[in-house]
């Protein structure tokens, strides 16, 4: 078990501190008498962590405050968030469903039909850098796909030259979220996220050997031998930033991220 993991991501922490929330009540009578009613406690973990790596900072900061828009398609088109589809005719063709391929999650998955684009409009923000994390239905099988705006992409934990159906495009003043099917066949995703920043390159095995749907942002999984007991624990982040130092160089500068989890 490792120290921290939170959505199946490792997060290398160096300090930590624990402690409760009570929920309720304690006080004292007019007489004196301890009055106490407390019906809950919640776990608050606090921790740092200490990088050079930009990336990764970028990357943590952005997962712990919930920084993304996801999709599960078990009810309906919007993202968890409350994100529309743009009501195209690539979207009045597609359909959710749970027959034939079953869900890779949840109730249903999304089904487009051949040589369809379905699209979501973003913020303008993710015309910048961007990833994407999302299963995808080839092959006979469900798949791990991660794409970032580098063009970099992993498939199952690896890196990939797969051909892929979906991107992020910007153009008209726009930036949406586009996920298509090829000419000949239909196309089938389910769990879809993205976010505004660039995955590190060790974040997509760790996903996709966790094996488990994204939470709605911004609740995150949470497990780890710094948690309170064994188990996967649902919880909220709250970033606080932290101090960077400069090594001399005036490249490479230490950088502390501050940030607490509050079980939900």
């Amino acid at each position: 078990m490792v120290a921290l993991s939170v959505n199946g991501i490792e997060i290398p922490v160096c300090t930590w501190k624990e402690s409760d929330e009570e929920i309720g009540e304690r006080m004292r009578a007019s007489s004196g008498k301890s009055l106490v009613s407390i019906r809950d406690r919640k776990f608050v973990r606090r921790f740092a962590v200490r990088t050079e790596d930009t990336t990764l900072a970028e990357a943590i900061k952005g997962l712990l405050t919930g920084d993304g828009f996801s999709w599960s398609f078990d009810i309906d088109w919007y993202s968890e968030q409350g994100l529309p589809v743009i009501a195209t005719a690539g979207a009045a063709s597609s359909s959710l469903g749970s027959t034939a391929p079953t869900p890779a999650f949840g109730a249903k998955r999304l089904a487009i039909p051949a040589a369809t684009t379905v699209s979501w409009q973003l913020p303008d923000r993710y015309s910048v850098v961007w990833t994407m994390i999302f299963w995808a239905y080839y092959s006979g099988a469900w798949h791990h796909y991660v794409l970032n705006s580098l063009g970099e992409k992993w498939k199952d934990g690896a890196t990939t030259t797969d051909s892929v159906y979906v991107n992020v495009v910007t153009g008209g003043g726009t930036t949406q979220m586009q996920l298509s099917s090829p000419s000949g066949s239909a196309a089938y995703y389910d769990d879809v996220v993205v976010v505004p920043y660039l995955w590190p390159s060790t974040w997509p095995a760790q996903v996709y050997a966790a094996m488990r749907a994204w939470k709605p942002f911004p609740f995150l999984s949470v497990a780890g031998d710094l948690m309170p007991q064994f188990g996967l624990f649902v919880c909220r982040g709250e970033y606080h930033g932290g101090p960077c130092v400069n090594r001399g160089n005036g490249a490479n500068r230490l950088r502390e991220i501050e940030f607490t989890l509050y079980e939900d």
